[in-house]
């Protein structure tokens, strides 16, 4: 359906225009009504409205190639630059820039809806796009929100002070002079936008591939280290409970040696997928260091984070290798944050203490830390 309505747009902007530089009248601008005021071209629009709907009907037919999104993007442009030389045309009162004597001028409502349309067609949302810059959350988005609509107002206003007082310039040169402005500067800041935007993605890929861990696949200490503080500072200044739980695996030095580092390294990577399987998509599963990883439990206070900690010690256990037929077992601890641990230091000293309780305690369990400071009482949760 679309295609068939940008064909139709088209045809008839392209007979139109036939009737202009033909001089055949095909009649198709009195089919459904006929005008009662005579005038030279009744009821046929304009040479560059016709011109404008030709380009139109090319923008929204839904091409198939690779490059078509940008295409029509630039078709677009194209139809919003015309629209805005007749809008500028009419303001600083030059005819050339809308219409003459020589043939009919396009209305001022019609450029402002031209505008209107093309710029509806630019901020569709699409993969690729010049628009795409204004929703992004980049400096370069916040670039072009700010400054591309000042790019466009400031040259209108101050060349409507040159055209009031003249100054002994025509307004024609006026008026070209602003509106090529106007698509210089629109031009310039785009560019930057995109440069920006462009800049911060690779930093940002730069910074994730940082804070992943390279054997797992999961989220690396570096990245544990931010966001426990983060979480720690959010749960105090809103008064919030997570957890944090630290486990490791049992007799991991003794796996290493028996059956070998490659060996390790797989169970490292089947304990992350099933970590990853099992906490919310609010948690943060990292690994912390060695055969030692970490989990930060949003929103979640002590005994449900045993009941998380007890689920991952369960999904491990039913991890089955073939090159060994032992059953590999993780201890856990367990402790609050926020006010119960204010930073980041006294929260891994209380997790590690609970875990270090756990593996006193005979492994293959989790331990909850209950105490103020790192020594008080461990509750062991059967």
């Amino acid at each position: 359906m679309q295609a068939i309505c940008a064909l139709l747009v088209s045809l008839i902007a392209m007979a139109t225009l036939f009737e202009y530089f033909s001089g055949i009248d095909l009649h198709i601008d009195q089919l459904l009504f006929i005008d009662s005021v005579q005038v030279r071209f009744p009821g046929r629009m304009a040479h560059f409205t016709a011109a404008n709907f030709l380009v139109t009907g090319a923008m929204l037919y839904p091409f198939r190639f690779r490059a078509s999104e940008k295409v029509a993007d630039i078709l677009a442009v194209t139809v919003g630059s015309a629209s805005i030389f007749a809008i500028v045309g009419y303001l600083y009162g030059v005819p050339l820039l809308y219409g003459s004597v020589v043939y009919s001028a396009m209305a001022i409502h019609t450029g402002f809806g031209f505008l209107a349309l093309s710029l509806g067609f630019l901020f569709i949302q699409k993969e690729q796009g010049f628009v795409r810059i204004f929703q992004a959350e980049t400096a370069g988005g916040m670039v072009a929100r700010h400054l591309v609509p000042a790019a466009i107002l400031i040259p209108i206003i101050v060349g409507s002070g040159f055209n009031k007082f003249n100054f002994g310039q025509p307004k024609l040169g006026i008026a070209f002079i602003v509106v090529c402005n106007i698509l210089l500067f629109v031009a310039s800041i785009w560019s930057l936008a995109f440069a920006l935007d462009k800049s911060e993605i690779a930093r940002g890929m730069h910074q994730h591939a940082s804070e992943i861990d390279g054997l797992t696949g999961i989220h690396n200490r570096r990245y544990f280290d931010r966001r426990l503080r983060e979480e720690i500072q959010r749960c105090v200044r809103h008064s919030r409970h997570s957890c944090l739980i630290l486990f490791d695996l049992d007799s991991f030095k003794s796996l290493n040696d028996t059956y070998g580092h490659q060996c390790g390294d797989l169970v490292l990577q089947k304990i992350a997928q099933a970590c990853v399987q099992s906490i919310r998509a609010t948690d943060v599963i990292c690994r912390y260091g060695g055969e030692e990883f970490a989990v930060i439990a949003a929103e979640t206070i002590g005994v449900d984070a045993m009941i998380l900690a007890r689920k991952i010690r369960s999904m491990v256990g039913l991890l089955q290798f073939e090159k060994f037929p032992s059953r590999i077992t993780i201890s856990s601890g367990v402790t609050q944050i926020g006010h119960a641990a204010p930073s980041s230091e006294l929260a891994i000293a209380a997790a590690d203490h609970a875990l270090y309780q756990a593996k006193k305690l005979g492994r293959d369990r989790e331990c909850l830390y209950s105490g103020i400071k790192v020594g008080d009482q461990v509750t062991l949760v059967n």
